[in-house]
Order: C-alpha cells, then structure tokens, then sequence
C-alpha cells in the first residue's frame, strides 16, 4: 500500500506537557526539549489556539480543575 505525502512526513515525538498555575503558562517537554505556551496572543509565546488544546487535554486527564 501506497503511503500518502503526510503519512510519508509524520513522525510521532514524545511529549509531556503540564500548567504552571503561577505564570499560567502550559510548559512542554516536547523530545526533551523544553519550551511553553501562553494564551496571550501578544505574549512571544502567546497561541491561544493551541494553548486552547492543550489545556483541554489537561482538563481531560484530571489535571487542571474544570
């Protein structure tokens, strides 16, 4: 079976990601690198769209409080 350009380009990476309560940002370990997000689209590491997603997956796992 042919695989697709995407699927050819995929790659899965190990990630952790947890919230910082105090500075509100959600910090990742993303291979082991570290990085964060904010949900202040003017903040240099502002993206609220996937802070957003993140923070969903937080509240699924029981993590952060609804």
């Amino acid at each position: 079976m042919m695989k697709t350009e995407s699927e050819k380009k995929t790659i899965s990476v190990p990630l952790n990601i947890w919230l910082n309560e105090d500075s509100g940002h959600i910090h990742m370990n993303v291979g082991g690198k570290l990085t964060s997000v904010t949900n202040d689209p003017t903040s240099k590491r502002g993206n609220p769209s996937l802070y957003a997603i993140l923070e969903e997956q937080l509240r699924q796992a029981g993590k952060i409080k609804e």
